[in-house]
């Protein structure tokens, strides 16, 4: 037979063949150690926070027995907003800072609580700022800032005595007054307000307000416990360091008190004698004829004591007073020659501020 041939070419690769089954689950690792966290300062029902690492503080004034929550500490930060918060439920509270006051939700609606001013801890720096309602009472200011003194204050004119109908708004509409002086003639005057503290007020308010306006003061007489006239002045755009240094002054001879003065008179029509019958309404009046401060004594006279304003030569005209505060003269409104109050006892005089 013949040779044997060359072997033939490899034949292609077969297909792979199927997985096979999955191998048994290996066994369980070992139990890791126990983690623990240091608690500083523990009690029973103290709460616990978070200190940012491994240990917590049990607060000793933040506790929980179940039924009582309890918050130690100096204060506690409510939370703050301009506006009700929407969803309230009964007993939701925050503090509105446009109001300044604490609100507090009662299931129906939100009211405030208007933190107390005029207290020796928290004094008030103004009439509006007192917000004063109802009878006179004493309270705190410090208009400055520094030492609080004592004052008397009250809600508005009517708590002073009764207030005829048909006058002008600002007499009923002007609230929270602060007495400079309450004042009979002949006895000593009571409720008065030094000058240094008076002064206080009227820096404060030049200071605070955009027009550089000094509070209203307010002249008002009561005849037998009924209003007979009120003058109210306030000067605008004034300056405070020559507001004060320009009293004493006396129109025409020497320089009036920085500001432009702004008048209102109301004299009412009531009054028990022929003095009080008759009316009249002064309105934005600019006119000045004279001005002493409380205290000064009117070109060093022992008998002419501030306060006193004058508005022309013929009335509005202030009381008088003695070295020892006695009112030694009624004053008059104008003209002088209808409504001088002469020496009569039965007038009651007050003097006081208002910012309205």
């Amino acid at each position: 037979r013949g040779c044997t041939g060359a072997p033939g070419a490899c034949g292609s690769t077969g297909a792979d063949g199927a997985t096979g089954a999955q191998g048994a689950t290996g066994p369980t690792g070992p139990t890791g150690p126990t983690g623990s966290v240091s608690v500083s300062n523990n009690a029973n029902n103290r709460i616990i926070t978070a200190t940012g690492g491994a240990t917590a503080n049990a607060e000793s004034n933040l506790t929980f027995d179940g039924t009582t929550f309890d918050i130690g500490g100096s204060k506690m930060n409510l939370p703050t907003g301009t506006s009700n918060p929407s969803s309230p439920v009964s007993g939701s509270s925050y503090f509105n800072t446009t109001a300044a006051e604490l609100r507090i939700y009662d299931g129906t609606q939100w009211g405030g609580l208007v933190v107390s001013k005029g207290t020796a801890s928290n004094p008030a720096s103004s009439a509006g700022d007192l917000n004063a309602t109802g009878a006179l009472s004493q309270y705190y200011f410090s208009p400055d800032g520094g030492t609080a003194f004592q004052q008397w204050a009250a809600g508005g004119i009517s708590n002073l005595g009764t207030i005829p109908s048909g006058g002008p708004s600002w007499v009923g509409s002007h609230g929270s007054i602060v007495i400079i002086e309450q004042g009979k003639m002949n006895t000593t005057s009571s409720k008065t307000m030094s000058q240094a503290n008076f002064l206080k007020f009227i820096a404060e308010s030049i200071s605070r307000t955009s027009n550089n306006a000094t509070p209203y003061i307010y002249w008002s007489v009561f005849d037998s416990g009924t209003l007979w006239g009120v003058w109210r002045i306030q000067w605008r755009n004034a300056t405070y360091s020559s507001w004060q240094s320009n009293h004493n002054y006396t129109e025409g001879s020497n320089t009036a008190p920085s500001g432009t003065p702004y008048s209102d008179v109301w004299k009412t029509g009531s009054g028990t004698s022929g003095v009080g019958s008759g009316s009249y309404t002064i309105t934005n009046n600019t006119n000045l004829n004279r001005a002493v401060l409380p205290d000064q004594y009117y070109n060093g006279q022992g008998n002419s004591r501030g306060i006193h304003y004058k508005r022309l030569s013929s009335g509005e005209h202030y009381p008088w007073r003695n070295s020892s505060y006695v009112m030694n003269s009624n004053g008059y409104f104008y003209p002088s020659s209808s409504y001088s109050m002469g020496t009569d006892t039965r007038y009651d005089h007050y003097i006081y501020f208002s910012d309205s």
